[in-house]
């Protein structure tokens, strides 16, 4: 088991935003004059320390992250409930927002739907659905806060994140600035009944997923339409480490068997075009 270090994409971030506090506890360290100045930390310092730890991860190839934010000095709500929840604001849509930034010399592609050395997320058919017909339902009709969603779908954010990323990747969704919004075909997708919405979900997976396209065009070429697991995941390590081959080829089976565009048999290691 790996240790919660920030080389393993676990990193506590500690902030003192303002040492205000309008209360007297005989317990804090702090003076009079201290709990009572008002000087606030710039939303911007907060934004750029966000922005480090990201290039950090990113340098180094990280996909799962977890940061756990601690508020010390004054008490935090002191500076007014909408000050507080514009910096927490602030957190979450730099942490969530991927740097489209590749660092020199690495083949990782960051930005989803770029390429087949593109890493898929964990992510199921369900979920995509899911969220998806959340986000078009009432009271969102189409877009959505996606902390608030995520509460509603009773999930935790970094769950919910994957999810409506592969939606962007998929253009079945946007997200920027914590928000969510469906594109026309999102909408449609949420409207269509069962069968039409694998016709257009194996549409958008074959035009904008790079390896699912891959994958059926070598299908496509073989005179028994047949390739092993191996074929595939050995060229996923020229561009990431194992274990992300291992997961983006688990969930590029996953949605390809959900549109129907190939299948694959998990005794014999073995994609095919027979019954898709």
């Amino acid at each position: 088991m790996q240790p919660d270090t920030i080389e393993n994409g676990y990193f506590v971030f500690t902030l003192m935003p303002s040492l205000y506090c309008h209360l007297n506890c005989p317990h804090c360290y702090l003076s009079v004059a201290e709990r009572r100045d008002r000087t606030m930390l710039s939303p911007g310092l907060i934004e750029e320390a966000c922005r480090k730890i990201d290039a950090y991860w990113n340098g180094r190839g990280i996909e799962k992250r977890t940061v756990v934010c601690y508020w010390y000095g004054g008490e935090p709500t002191s500076m007014g409930i909408p000050a507080f929840r514009d910096l927490v604001e602030r957190i979450y849509v730099e942490m969530t927002t991927r740097s489209a930034s590749v660092p020199a010399g690495r083949r990782t592609e960051y930005f989803p739907g770029t390429g087949i050395g593109t890493i898929l997320p964990h992510v199921s058919s369900n979920s995509l659905s899911g969220l998806l017909e959340a986000v078009a339902a009432a009271p969102y009709n189409g877009e959505a806060d996606l902390p608030v969603i995520a509460s509603s779908l009773h999930m935790e954010i970094d769950e919910l994140f994957p999810v409506a990323e592969t939606l962007q990747m998929l253009r079945f969704a946007e997200v920027a600035g914590g928000d969510i919004r469906l594109t026309t075909e999102g909408r449609q997708f949420a409207d269509f009944d069962t069968d039409r919405r694998k016709h257009l979900f194996a549409r958008h997976l074959l035009t904008y997923v790079a390896l699912a396209a891959h994958i059926r065009r070598v299908l496509d070429e073989r005179p028994v339409h047949q390739a092993p697991w191996s074929r595939f995941a050995d060229e996923l390590e020229d561009y990431m480490p194992p274990a992300a081959a291992v997961q983006t080829l688990r969930t590029i089976i996953a949605l390809g068997r959900y549109a129907e565009i190939f299948s694959y048999d998990d005794e014999k290691q073995v994609f095919s075009l027979d019954n898709p």
